[in-house]
């Protein structure tokens, strides 16, 4: 199973993210190979992960709150660079220059999650009211 998917459904679940992105792949079994006596093996899929509130993940996937696609342009171009320079930490720093249109959408989420969150606590400051001509 992909820890990142379960890491994701379940803060999504407990309200303590928003996901943004696509739908991730849907990886959310244990399989466990068992030896016969003959010498081959048998692979039998023996867990599924779920998230909090009992969402599958596998063959699922977690569905984003905010979706964001790469154009396919977008996603040749990064498979492109991938290809020609891997795909380790340093790749992913440098990949980003090439423009990350779901980290932009995930920092636009956090700023509004920000501007909601000082306007609940009555700490942002509104427009003065125009008083009507005469008062």
């Amino acid at each position: 199973a992909s820890a990142s998917e379960i890491v994701a459904g379940a803060l999504q679940d407990l309200k303590r993210a928003i996901v943004v992105g696509t739908t991730s792949f849907g990886k959310g079994s244990v399989q466990s190979i068992l030896p016969m006596k003959n010498g081959a093996a048998m692979r039998l899929t023996t867990a599924k992960y779920y998230t909090p509130s009992h969402r599958t993940i596998h063959e699922h996937g977690v569905t984003p709150d905010i979706l964001s696609n790469l154009t396919p342009a977008e996603e040749q171009r990064v498979a492109k660079w991938r290809t020609q320079h891997g795909t380790g930490e340093a790749a992913a720093i440098e990949i980003a220059n090439l423009g990350d249109k779901q980290l932009e959408r995930a920092v636009d989420a956090l700023k509004g999650v920000l501007v909601f969150d000082a306007f609940g606590s009555g700490e942002a400051a509104l427009a003065p009211r125009a008083l009507p001509a005469g008062q």
